[in-house]
C-alpha cells in the first residue's frame, strides 16, 4: 500500500529578452541606448554618460542589436 503518486515538477524556462542598454565604445560604461524611429527610417544611438551620439539609417528587419553593432564598427574603424 503505497501512497498517492506525486506529480513531476515541470521546470519552465523563461525566454531571454534582448538587452536594451549596451556598453559605450568610447567610455566603456553600460549606458548606450538605441532609439528607432521607423516612420523616418532613422535610429539614434546615444550614451548617457559621455554624451556620444550618432544617427544612422534603419534597414527593414533590423533590430537594436544590429544598429548598435554597426555604430561600434563605425567608431572603432573596423568597417
Amino acid at each position: 500500500m503505497g501512497g498517492r503518486r506525486k506529480k513531476k515538477r515541470v521546470i519552465r524556462r523563461r525566454p531571454r529578452r534582448p538587452k536594451s542598454i549596451y556598453p559605450c565604445p568610447i567610455c566603456q560604461r553600460e549606458g548606450v541606448i538605441v532609439k528607432i524611429d521607423k516612420k523616418e527610417g532613422r535610429a539614434v544611438v546615444a550614451c548617457m554618460f559621455c554624451g556620444f551620439s550618432d544617427t544612422t539609417e534603419v534597414m527593414p528587419g533590423e533590430e537594436k542589436v544590429d544598429i548598435y553593432s554597426r555604430i561600434v564598427d563605425k567608431v572603432t574603424g573596423q568597417a
